[in-house]
């Protein structure tokens, strides 16, 4: 049972540089890579979200004495009557109190009396505590995916060929967030590439049409790395950074 001093309630505004301190805090360096929450302008899109009356995201943050210790964020899907779980990040000081099975079933108990069914989430296969603890909770496994840094070799190809529909919009929102994403053609063909800071991120499907083009895109808009995580393909060189393991539970 949760001591009196910690206090469970929904995120406010000051709270916001906190939130963002805390999640960079409270994980590994990878398991940040293809987070928005390294994004030089998180802050500024988690507190548009928090005056968006019709927001899809939850934040719950839990308290010592006005202190932000723990935070949680789900993005809703009520098409789906599920709750998709972000980020559960506890303060290291504060770690192994149970603090973290306190917010999530604080959460898990409005998620049911709102209707939802079901909870998922992505957790790494390097991260055994928090694997072991989300089965231990009744969560299933329901899928696996890669997690790859790609060396893309350079090609000699026609650039003309590949356009940017909403480059305008990617670079005011990238300015002022850290990521976005791009809206490539490439022969009629439409992609939806992930951008943080300065990473390139194909995530889901493996564009075999549009990869031997991907490099050329890295280098004209100043990108640094390319990451790939879906279903692994054949890839000449790169290197394995992680799994990701998708989970379920099913709320009663």
């Amino acid at each position: 049972m949760m001591k009196e001093e910690y206090k469970i309630r929904e995120m406010v505004e000051n709270d916001v540089l906190a939130v963002v301190e805390l999640v960079r805090s409270s994980f590994h360096g990878n398991y940040l890579i293809p987070s928005i929450y390294r994004g030089n302008g998180i802050d500024k899109f988690i507190i548009n979200e928090l005056n968006n009356p019709f927001s899809p995201y939850n934040y719950t943050v839990i308290c010592k004495d006005e202190q932000v210790i723990g935070y949680t964020e789900f993005k809703l899907f009520k098409e789906d009557f599920t709750a998709f779980l972000n980020i559960v990040a506890i303060c290291n000081e504060f770690k192994g109190k149970g603090l973290g099975r306190n917010i999530f079933d604080y959460c898990r108990s409005n998620f049911f009396q709102q209707g939802y069914q079901n909870i998922e989430l992505d957790v790494y296969a390097t991260n055994v505590i928090a694997l072991k603890w989300y089965l231990n909770y009744g969560f299933i496994k329901t899928n696996l995916k890669s997690f790859l840094k790609l060396e893309v070799k350079s090609e000699k190809i026609n650039d003309s060929e590949i356009l940017i529909n909403n480059y305008s919009q990617y670079i005011s929102a990238k300015n002022t967030f850290g990521f976005y994403f791009i809206d490539v053609i490439l022969r009629d063909t439409p992609y939806r590439l992930g951008i943080i800071n300065n990473d390139l991120f194909i995530r889901g499907r493996f564009y075999i049409d549009l990869f031997p083009h991907i490099n050329t895109i890295k280098t004209r808009l100043a990108l640094k790395n390319i990451y790939f995580l879906g279903v692994e393909k054949q890839f000449d060189n790169f290197i394995e950074i992680d799994q990701i393991i998708r989970m379920k539970l099913k709320l009663k």
